[in-house]
């Protein structure tokens, strides 16, 4: 109450005149804007016809309000004040009349928010507790699946040696059993035969080439005896008999066909230059050498001894390039690797 009677003692001409002297116009817009109510503000706005820029008056804030008000002066200026003095007077008397607030019910609340913040502390834990869960579900899960799958992998590779071990079995049952003499010339017969075979289709695909060409050249031929005049044209040769040998061919041999030669046999590598140079003597139809060309490739192969086959290319001249000598059953593995280069 003390409070209250001091505040009523304060004559508003003195706070008008207080304000005058010390130019305070901002001390007294900060008093009305936070110790007035907007509504008191705005009603003493509309009575004295003040206009706030950008705002209506009765859409104006209080910051706006009050500057405005505090630049009144003369008795609209001291009315301000007791417009501000009348609203602290009036907090004063709202303040005294309201009870204390018992001390009870601030431990309570004072309890109460720490209560609140343990269990927020709690519910985090127990979040990071959940994601700390769920991560070591999932690499139990996955340990799980990885176990899985080396059980199962060592099954199979248990299976794979049960295989294995009875291929063993087999074949040592039958590296017991000597093949009689009438078997092995039966298979060796055999791969004669296949040999042959393949000599005989590479011949007809030669003589086949051959043919073409021969056809080609022939009727080039008649096309330029054509426009030969008749008394001027030659008289055809009569027919030779005995054909003239083909002329020699010149081998290369490259880097990569005497690398083949490594490891292997003096017989061998002799055989397979005596086949080479008969090929380059003869021609590709000397009986042995079974000459053939491979199927969708520029290469050609003859024959060296049983097992052994020279491997070359044709030269636009008519000489060959020698590439490798291998045997026989080796032919898709060479193939491969004259085909990469």
């Amino acid at each position: 109450m003390g409070g209250e009677a001091k505040l009523k003692r304060i004559d508003a001409g003195s706070l008008a005149r207080e304000v005058l002297a010390h130019a305070s116009a901002a001390r007294l817009s900060f008093l009305l804007e936070r110790g007035v109510p907007v509504a008191a503000l705005r009603d003493f706005a509309r009575k004295h016809d003040l206009t706030i820029k950008g705002y209506r008056i009765d859409r104006a804030p209080a910051v706006k309000l009050a500057p405005a008000i505090a630049k009144s002066t003369g008795d609209q200026l001291e009315e301000a004040c007791q417009l501000w003095i009348d609203s602290a007077v009036a907090a004063v008397d709202k303040s005294a009349a309201a009870p204390p607030a018992p001390a009870s019910d601030t431990v309570s609340k004072a309890a109460h928010r720490l209560l609140e913040r343990r269990l927020a502390d709690a519910e985090k834990k127990v979040a990071k507790s959940e994601e700390r869960i769920e991560k070591e579900r999932a690499r139990v899960d996955e340990m799980r699946q990885k176990r899985q799958a080396e059980v199962e992998n060592q099954a199979r590779l248990k299976a794979e040696i049960r295989e294995l071990q009875k291929e063993l079995k087999r074949a040592r049952q039958g590296a017991d059993r000597k093949p009689t003499d009438q078997s092995r010339q039966i298979h060796e017969l055999e791969r004669d035969l296949e040999a042959l075979g393949e000599a005989e289709e590479g011949l007809r695909r030669l003589l086949a080439l051959r043919d073409t060409r021969l056809r080609d050249a022939e009727g080039q031929i008649a096309e330029l005896e054509e426009l030969v005049p008749k008394g001027r044209r030659r008289k055809k040769p009569r027919l030779v008999v005995d054909a003239p040998r083909e002329r020699f061919r010149v081998p290369y041999f490259t880097e990569a066909y005497y690398k083949t030669l490594v490891n292997k046999e003096r017989v061998s590598v002799e055989k397979a230059m005596q086949a080479v140079f008969q090929f380059c003597v003869e021609g590709p139809a000397y009986p042995g050498l079974e000459v053939k060309q491979i199927e969708g490739q520029d290469l050609w192969s003859l024959r060296a001894s049983l097992k052994l086959r020279v491997y070359f290319r044709m030269r636009a001249d008519g000489d060959v390039d020698v590439l490798a000598l291998a045997d026989r059953e080796d032919q898709r593995t060479t193939l491969r690797r004259l085909k990469e280069r």
